[in-house]
């Protein structure tokens, strides 16, 4: 038995891209029971557990659940915010020529963390609907777009002032496509490094155009994860200037079901990740 950890059952169950949920499935195969649990307080122990938090910052109740087990997956991984590892990030006034992004400090637009807040009871839940229903724009305010745009000088002030978001060199150099990013994916001492390429300027997985395997590792992309505290992710690089630099860090990672179909390595690597979950729940 492995205890799977959720911030929410029905979001977790909603989402068909989760490559947890293809490893799921291998585990039914080898007939491995598992159960889902978010609630932290039910979380009562065990011999294997996996943190699969889909949040920037995960809840004490969640890392302390985690702590209950003989082992667990991302057990002490307990934040991935951006500002922890931005080698690219400006401030007012650097001198900087070139493009820029605008990224919110947490993942995924921080669209997570506004669920999340919002579903802690009837209250918040019919608030949260109200603001949807009566306040124009409230969610792209809530959890902005992330933005590219020609120069550090075309910043709004008003970005530089706001704590939710994080001004990057954008790190491809230039606007013009396609755009070429490299991907480490892990599950303890599984691991994929692929250089995909991309028409669309924030590599939207659906413009792919080309994946390869890449070279090793970098040894710096290897130290955020340790720094991290991952044993279970994927952390998106660019080289540039010769250099690797991370733009994130995730730890509920999704995957495409047309690339495993397409690309016959991220298919065997679904297969590895898969085989090395049910080691760890019947094995450790």
């Amino acid at each position: 038995m492995i205890d799977i950890l959720v911030e929410r059952r029905r979001a977790f169950e909603s989402v068909s891209h989760y490559k947890l949920k293809f490893m799921l499935a291998g585990l039914d195969r080898a007939g491995v029971p598992w159960r889902l649990i978010d609630d932290p307080e039910q979380a009562t122990g065990g011999e294997a557990a996996f943190l699969h938090v889909d949040l920037t910052d995960v809840p004490e109740a969640f890392l302390s659940a985690a702590r209950r087990y003989d082992r667990c997956v991302n057990g002490e991984a307990a934040t991935i915010r951006r500002t922890l590892y931005s080698a690219a990030r400006l401030q007012p006034g650097d001198s900087h020529a070139g493009p820029v992004i605008v990224k919110t400090v947490l993942n995924s637009h921080g669209a997570p963390e506004l669920r999340y807040r919002n579903r802690k009871s009837a209250l918040t839940r019919a608030g949260y609907v109200a603001k949807r229903l009566l306040l124009p724009g409230y969610k792209s305010r809530a959890c902005p777009e992330y933005r590219v745009l020609p120069s550090i000088d075309a910043v709004p002030d008003r970005v530089w002032k706001n704590e939710r978001l994080i001004v990057e060199r954008f790190l491809p150099g230039t606007t013009a496509l396609p755009v070429i990013k490299q991907r480490f994916d892990f599950f303890f001492d599984v691991e994929i490094n692929t250089r995909t390429t991309y028409r669309s300027l924030l590599c939207d997985p659906a413009t792919m155009m080309h994946i390869e395997i890449a070279p090793d590792v970098p040894e710096e992309i290897r130290r955020l994860r340790k720094k991290l505290n991952l044993d279970f992710g994927a952390i998106d690089y660019f080289i540039a200037d010769g250099q690797p630099i991370a733009i994130d860090a995730n730890k509920t990672v999704a995957t495409t079901e047309s690339w495993r179909r397409r690309v016959p390595f991220v298919a065997r690597h679904i297969e590895d990740v898969t085989d090395r979950l049910v080691a760890f729940a019947t094995k450790g």
